[in-house]
């Protein structure tokens, strides 16, 4: 069971700020199975809960004498729980198993007609290092791992011509 909580704010006509969470909690029973060992494996109920993460937007489009600007920023926040107990690896290191703070934002102007658009965006903004935690099904009862690390601060421009 889960509830997903959105909450919008228009300050202003032209300022609106949201804020997106979700609680939810869910059950399972794996089927049994044989691991990589040859141990049966499964059958046991399992709870879950969401940890605490969390979206902040922010969405502003300021008059201007000629088209339309928009500002857009995100700040994601999502909280990590630790290694699963279940997992055969227990990774150490400062991109594993860590709290994730992203912020993103994006600036756009497009004319009046809206045929053109440019826009500046950056992702990362606040250069965090993270890696994807290994482990899991595969990792654990495969025994294969594999983790990536996510990309640091982006930078880039965007252009668009509507026919």
């Amino acid at each position: 069971m889960g509830v997903e909580l959105i909450v919008t704010w228009s300050i202003l006509d032209s300022l609106r700020v949201a804020g997106l969470t979700t609680i939810r909690e869910s059950e399972i029973v794996p089927q049994e199975y044989f691991n990589s060992a040859g141990d049966l494996v499964g059958g046991v109920k399992e709870t879950e809960q969401t940890g605490t993460n969390y979206t902040l937007k922010l969405d502003w489009t300021p008059e201007i004498p000629y088209g339309y600007l928009l500002l857009h920023a995100n700040y994601v926040y999502e909280e990590d729980e630790g290694p699963n107990a279940r997992d055969a690896i227990f990774t150490t290191g400062r991109w594993y198993f860590q709290d994730r703070k992203l912020l993103n934002s994006r600036i756009a102007w497009s004319n009046d007609e809206e045929t053109i658009e440019v826009a500046l965006w950056g992702k990362n903004l606040l250069d965090e290092e993270y890696a994807e935690n290994p482990g899991g099904f595969v990792a654990s009862d495969l025994g294969a791992y594999r983790t990536n690390v996510q990309d640091p601060r982006t930078y880039g421009v965007d252009l668009r011509y509507n026919f």
